[in-house]
């Protein structure tokens, strides 16, 4: 299985060790591969910077993740996520795995496969 991770699981895999997300970052490898996009880690990077939090902590993910470049996204199309739909379409990835609600509802209409970690652990097993 081939997933991407949006940033609201990477931060939250940051900032609840042992949760459900960081769970899922740890079995990169072994239960699935990560996709992620230069996108992406910029935008966790932002993000953790904001939260004054050691740029450290994205190498636990940046280097488990294979990377799948999609096209330059202007802000307007980060804050409306493209850049997460973009990856998984660029990477051939099977799934986006994120705690924003509002992109799985998007994602469902496209019929785009999305799941909240949580959702993801209970449904296929991955624990």
């Amino acid at each position: 299985m081939f997933l991407v991770f949006d940033t609201s699981v990477v931060l939250s895999a940051l900032l609840a060790p042992g949760g459900e997300s960081d769970t899922l970052i740890s079995l990169n490898g072994t239960k699935y591969l990560a996709c992620t996009s230069s996108a992406l880690l910029s935008e966790a990077l932002h993000k953790i910077t904001e939260r004054n939090l050691p740029e450290s902590l994205l190498d636990l993910f940046r280097s488990g993740a294979i990377l799948c470049d999609a096209t330059m996204y202007t802000q307007e199309q980060i804050d409306h996520d493209e850049h997460v739909i973009g990856c998984l379409q660029k990477g051939s990835a099977d799934m986006i795995v994120t705690y924003d609600h509002a992109l799985i509802r998007r994602c469902r209409k496209d019929g785009i496969a999305a799941l909240t970690p949580v959702d993801l652990l209970r449904h296929y097993s991955l624990d």
